[in-house]
């Protein structure tokens, strides 16, 4: 298993947080797509994940495109070698960015398929719960969101949390942690809590 993290430096959050202490939420796993998810598309975790004093960890699950399956050679290696860094590298500006709402949040690139690595990545950490946003394009990775959002639930052993984005106005997008005063009102949409042996709340 080959994955990297990326981490662009300690910078705990100050002040205290309201229910950490009461909370069994201490690794939250945030799967994304480097490359089409947006900063609004995964907020709403965020929020969360400061609410919780939790940790939360953006996971990017690298799989070549479907242009590179004919492709053969040492030029074709190369050209797959440079997509990878170019996602790697905006993974790293999502993440940057992300720290700006919650400094408690790391990038994290696996490589393989999204199903195996999600699980896999979710026991490395013990994660506490994954939390997906919506919408994942997950059709890029050849999965329909029921198929994986289904393989999750039966195999992951930590609930599964589906959370829409939330639409900000620019000049409603918070742009430092102060922005997010601890104990201050959560406001979140409405999300669909989907864990084991249990259907869609």
């Amino acid at each position: 298993m080959i994955r990297s993290e990326i981490s662009p430096g300690e910078n705990p959050d100050p002040g205290h947080q309201t229910i950490s202490s009461k909370s069994q939420i201490h690794q939250i796993l945030v799967p994304v797509d480097a490359i089409h998810t947006n900063l609004s598309d995964f907020s709403p975790i965020l929020r969360m994940a400061r609410r919780l004093g939790a940790k939360a960890t953006l996971l990017h699950c690298y799989v070549a495109p479907p242009s590179f399956d004919f492709a053969v050679g040492d030029a074709a290696l190369a050209d797959v070698s440079v997509h990878c860094r170019r996602v790697r590298t905006r993974l790293y500006a999502l993440a940057t960015a992300a720290r700006n709402l919650y400094s408690n949040c790391i990038g994290r690139c696996a490589f393989g398929c999204p199903s195996v690595q999600i699980i896999r990545q979710s026991r490395e950490l013990k994660a506490d719960l994954i939390a997906i946003p919506l919408p994942l394009d997950l059709t890029r990775w050849s999965w329909l969101p029921e198929e994986l959002l289904d393989e999750l639930v039966r195999k992951a052993d930590c609930p599964v949390l589906c959370v829409p984005a939330q639409k900000f106005r620019p000049e409603e997008l918070p742009t430092s942690i102060e922005d997010l005063a601890p104990g201050g009102p959560v406001k979140l949409p409405a999300t669909l809590a989907v864990s084991k042996n249990r259907r869609a709340a």
